[in-house]
């Protein structure tokens, strides 16, 4: 098994990478045929995800929520960790956790038709311009992530989620939401090619003891893509 090493066994990027999560993800051990590519990767994820100045319990929710669109379960399993405690939400040690529950509860809501998604952009499209990013579990927050999800997996087709995104929450926050998405596309892309990134000891730990939340994880929603909208 490829378990996190301990701290004596690190490099200085991993104890850079490790002190910036609470825990060393296998993510950023991986590329190593390819020395110096991973700190690359690793400046881009602190531009788009962990320095992104939304905020942190947002980004990793909506982190969570995305990956449930990638087949590789890496992503999802670790953020939902992060999510929970097992290190810390968008590497923010100040950012509230959550419970196994509200994330079950996150992930197991359902997910609209296509006439779900245009009442979703429409609330999106007569709110004003949010001062702030939407609590969690809220109407808005679930309006918000309805349209990320048309604009993360069809970009091309989903113009007016993409235009009701901007208008619910202004430009200066699309602009930080657009770059986070490319970021979770990039991790997710990362993870199908190198299927030798595997699940951490702690969260292996943690699904084998919660069963619901296992099946959630490593057996959950189609990875299909939604209507355009």
């Amino acid at each position: 098994m490829n378990d996190t090493p301990s701290t004596l066994e690190r490099t200085p990027f991993q104890s850079l990478v490790a002190g910036r999560f609470g825990v060393l993800p296998n993510f950023f051990r991986s590329g190593a045929a390819a020395p110096g590519l991973i700190e690359r990767l690793w400046e881009f994820a602190c531009a788009a995800y962990l320095d992104n100045p939304l905020p942190s319990l947002f980004k990793e929710r909506l982190f969570v929520y995305l990956s449930q669109f990638c087949p590789v379960r890496y992503c999802i399993v670790r953020h939902v960790g992060f999510l929970i405690g097992r290190g810390r939400p968008a590497g923010d040690a100040e950012a509230p956790t959550q419970t196994i529950e509200q994330v079950i509860t996150m992930l197991r809501r359902p997910r609209p038709d296509l006439s779900g998604f245009d009442q979703a952009v429409r609330r999106l499209l007569e709110r004003p311009t949010a001062a702030e990013m939407p609590e969690a579990d809220t109407e808005f927050e679930n309006d918000l992530f309805d349209a990320l999800t048309l604009l993360f997996l069809t970009p091309l087709a989903s113009l007016r989620a993409r235009d009701a995104i901007r208008a619910a929450v202004g430009e200066t926050k699309f602009e930080y939401l657009a770059a986070f998405l490319v970021f979770i596309r990039a991790a997710h892309y990362w993870t199908e090619t190198h299927p030798e990134v595997e699940i951490e000891a702690d969260m292996r730990a943690v699904m084998e003891a919660n069963r619901e939340l296992e099946r959630i994880l490593m057996h959950g929603p189609e990875t299909g893509r939604p209507p355009p909208l």
